[in-house]
Formats: C-alpha cells, sequence, structure tokens
C-alpha cells in the first residue's frame, strides 16, 4: 500500500527505502523550550508518522529525544534535567501515536540529553530549536 503524500513541509517518510538502524531526523517535530511540549507544526509531521506506522503495521520504531544546549538555570543539575527531558519529550510523542491507535510495543523510546546536537555550537535560536527534537530510528520493518 501506498503511503500518502505528507503536506508540505513535513519530512516524507519513504517506507521501502528504509532499513532497520536507519535514523530519520523529522524536520518539524519540535518543543517549546524547557518543556515537552510540541510545537504546533509539529502536529502534521506526528500524523503522517502515524499514517506510515498505520499502513505497515510489522514497522517498529524508537523514539530518541534531545535537547538543546542552553545552560541549566541556577541550582538545577544541568545533566539530570537534559536526560529527563530529552526522555520526557521521546515519551510525549510515544503517548500521541498510542493515543492515535498504535500499539505501544511497537514504540520504545529513550533519552540522549545533550549529547547529540545537530549543531553542538549552537548560535541562534533557529539552531537550538533543531536540537529539542525527537528522531526515528527503525528497529525493524
Amino acid at each position: 500500500m501506498a503511503d500518502p503524500e505528507p503536506p508540505a513541509n513535513v519530512t516524507k517518510i519513504e517506507y521501502e527505502k528504509l532499513k532497520a538502524g536507519d535514523v530519520i531526523a523529522l524536520a518539524n517535530i519540535g518543543f517549546i523550550p524547557s518543556t515537552d511540549r510540541l510545537m504546533p507544526d509539529a502536529y502534521p509531521e506526528v500524523q503522517h508518522l502515524f499514517e506510515v506506522l498505520k499502513n505497515h503495521p510489522t514497522l517498529r520504531i524508537a523514539l530518541e529525544g534531545h535537547v538543546c544546549c542552553v545552560p541549566a538555570p541556577d541550582g538545577f543539575s544541568p545533566g539530570t534535567i537534559s536526560w529527563d527531558l530529552s526522555v520526557d519529550r521521546a515519551r510525549r510523542v510515544q503517548s500521541l501515536l498510542i493515543e492515535m491507535g498504535i500499539a505501544e510495543a511497537r514504540l520504545s523510546y529513550r533519552g540522549y540529553g545533550r549529547t547529540k546536537p545537530i549543531f553542538p555550537d549552537e548560535k541562534t535560536g533557529a539552531q537550538q530549536q533543531a536540537n529539542r527534537r525527537v528522531d526515528i530510528r527503525i528497529v525493524s520493518k
């Protein structure tokens, strides 16, 4: 079954080209700073991911949460905050997919904190936003 075309500005997931271990950086699954709340433009991206998962019932994915490299507020441990927040972000996307009807057994998640930034030397707000993300790792087809 052919997957529907995603809306403009949504990362197209090409199922036929996927293999276990591939990581898909979804361009628009971004988060409000210091929270696990999705940015409004993230929802079409999650919807497209849902459609791909629905159309391919054997596809299993891991959701990988990340945070930007902005220092933690005074009095907070930067390692703990960033790690917990990255897990919360991945879990948030997992929860949305489960609410949409994807079986929990097909979705795992983990957080990477600040360890895998797209932009290690974040110079702009756009670079920080790009680092606040959830990537998709293909576990199996």
